[in-house]
């Protein structure tokens, strides 16, 4: 099977490349709205348990730790393929959680049985037979009552030019609409939940957010 690692739809053409730099990605996160977005993501959709294992998935500078509550003991895992994104998580986050820099399959065999899988704008950056085996080996790092969730851009209609001309020159070249990202999903969880969230960022971006369940 072709890594996950190594096949993707992601650009860092022109000032793009900028971005791969851990400082500047988190300074975008920031002005973006990004950062705050992941604070929501949590608060709303995740709802983490008392020492729940959570395996972050693409976790770029691992920032998401932030904003998890620390008195809740959480077993933390990050993964993400830029190497310096993990060097940097590693060097703030150290002791927090365990980052590697690695595909999902290329998770070691012991980092399973995740009570929630988080991935935030990830399958835009991949082409679509690299995102099914992705969810394939998601749903194998998933405990029997596990979430995955899923937060990604998605076309809609009505959108402004502006909110078009960002996400045409995002970094990831695969955005979906809602029905696609559905159907990326819904033949390997019992239970698929969608919705659109048009208030995500401080920017105009559209947001899909899918929680996907083995039982119901």
């Amino acid at each position: 099977m072709t890594s996950i690692s190594d096949t993707n739809a992601h650009s860092s053409r022109g000032w793009k490349i900028f971005l791969e730099s851990p400082e500047i990605f988190n300074f975008w996160q920031r002005i973006t709205g990004a950062e705050k977005w992941k604070r929501r993501i949590i608060r709303e959709y995740v709802k983490p348990f008392e020492r729940a294992r959570i395996f972050d998935l693409g976790c770029g500078t691992g920032t998401m730790l932030k904003h998890f509550d620390r008195n809740l003991n959480l077993g933390y895992v990050g993964c993400d393929i830029n190497r310096d994104y993990i060097g940097h998580a590693n060097k703030k986050f150290k002791g927090r959680g365990k980052f590697y820099c690695c595909g999902v399959d290329s998770l070691p065999d012991e980092e399973s049985g995740f009570d929630f899988i988080i991935a935030i704008a990830i399958f835009h950056h991949l082409d679509d037979k690299t995102s099914l085996q992705l969810i394939d080996s998601v749903k194998c790092k998933l405990n029997l009552k596990g979430i995955f969730l899923i937060a990604e851009p998605v076309w809609t209609e009505n959108q402004s030019g502006i909110e078009k001309y960002l996400m045409r020159n995002d970094r990831g070249k695969n955005i979906k609409t809602e029905n696609e990202y559905i159907l990326m999903v819904k033949e390997k969880f019992y239970s698929v939940e969608s919705m659109i969230i048009s208030d995500s960022h401080y920017i105009p971006w559209s947001v899909n957010v899918i929680i996907c369940k083995n039982i119901s």
